[in-house]
């Protein structure tokens, strides 16, 4: 073989060495992000399930200002929009997957909802269901809102209650 096609039968071959260990890391950060919202969702659900929130919450209708100081101690700032609310009847500040969240329990004709307001959480907009809950995650801004319950509650009901948040909630 000529000394020219020995040298590009060997720079194929590292050609193609290369172009296969990029696949490989591009298929290895793709599985990464996939595998990381069930796993996140996990965690919200294991929040819900294990922590004990009467401790360090405030439970009964929470007002505005109570409401305005939980938001703010998790980075994010609550607007006075004419868009009330669903009823909020608990509010706390919880550690979640290494940053400070703001935890909200509401109550609608419907039934009970938790919702976490997490700045800097970043993923695609998503449903999941975790045994006896299930819920969303929706973008907004540089962070995320979640909104999780029993499997009885409607998901369009879920998707309202993260609305009303993202219209009153800036990060």
């Amino acid at each position: 073989m000529p000394k020219s096609n020995a040298r590009l039968t060997s720079r194929c071959r590292k050609d193609w060495r290369l172009a296969s260990c990029s696949v490989r890391a591009v298929t290895v950060l793709t599985i990464a992000v996939v595998v990381r919202e069930p796993a996140f969702a996990e965690t919200l659900v294991d929040h819900i399930e294990n922590e004990v929130h009467q401790v360090h919450g405030k439970s009964g209708t929470i007002d505005d200002s109570q409401l305005a100081y939980t938001v703010a101690q998790s980075g994010a700032r609550l607007l006075h929009a004419d868009a009330a609310l669903p009823r909020v009847v608990y509010a706390s500040n919880c550690v979640i997957d290494g940053q400070l969240a703001a935890h909200f329990g509401i109550e609608t004709a419907e039934g009970q909802y938790t919702v976490m307001l997490l700045p800097d959480a970043t993923g695609p907009a998503s449903r999941f269901a975790s045994g006896r809950w299930h819920g969303v995650l929706t973008q907004h801004g540089h962070g995320q809102v979640a909104v999780i319950t029993d499997a009885r509650a409607h998901a369009g009901t879920m998707h309202a209650i993260a609305a009303d948040f993202r219209a009153r909630i800036v990060f």
